[in-house]
């Protein structure tokens, strides 16, 4: 038995100082999921969306629509899949939103 816990205490000592305790890592920023893409909605203002999504877009892109410019916000997919959820605002407003 005692070669057992001369073999254990190290390891358990060394995983409580590398962090091992800290819990998982925080979501990386600028991505979303398709659920919580769905529960925004057009019409709703940057803060509410910013709420909802929680992290700041990877970009703000400028993008010339009919109506008027919009700023849209680019988030990518938290699964890792190719692709991206933009979120496009005039006069600070939700005016559309994709999934390209």
């Amino acid at each position: 038995m005692a070669a057992v816990f001369a073999v254990v205490i190290p390891l358990l000592v060394v995983g409580s100082l590398s962090g091992g305790d800290e819990g998982p890592p925080p979501a990386p920023g600028g991505v979303t999921d398709q659920a919580t893409f769905y529960t925004v909605r057009e019409g709703q203002s940057e803060a509410q969306v910013r709420a909802r999504l929680g992290t700041p877009p990877r970009e703000v892109v400028p993008v010339a629509r009919p109506g008027g410019a919009a700023d849209c916000w680019v988030y990518g997919r938290r699964s890792g899949a190719r692709g991206e959820y933009r979120f496009c605002f005039r006069d600070g407003f939700l005016a559309a939103k994709v999934r390209a």
